[in-house]
């Protein structure tokens, strides 16, 4: 593998997963008929929130503090946390603009 695919990976693994199954739990949610868009992002946002919260519960690795002593553990559930909440934001904001959309048309033909 390069070592540019590789950074790619790596730089997935450490912020992607969770927002990777919001927007994919989104997408299907648009074709069945039980899920609801706007609840999935809601409910990624406030995993991603979570996620936050929990990264700041995280222990350091040592007293000093600083950046340095930032933990991968922290840094994986902060950084996952940070997109999804922007990554659901964005299904939120778009999700409503759908909604808004199909709301005037139906106005209009109606």
């Amino acid at each position: 593998m390069s070592a540019g695919a590789q950074g790619a990976l790596s730089g997935f693994l450490i912020v992607g997963p969770l927002s990777s199954v919001i927007v994919l739990t989104w997408v299907a949610s648009w074709w069945r008929p039980r899920l609801r868009p706007g609840v999935v992002a809601g409910v990624g946002l406030a995993a991603g929130v979570v996620s936050i919260v929990a990264a700041m519960q995280w222990p350091n690795d040592d007293e000093g503090g600083g950046v340095s002593s930032m933990s991968s553990g922290f840094a994986v559930l902060f950084l996952n946390g940070m997109f999804a909440v922007w990554v659901s934001v964005s299904l939120l904001l778009v999700t409503g603009i759908v909604a808004l959309v199909r709301w005037a048309r139906s106005e209009e033909g109606g």
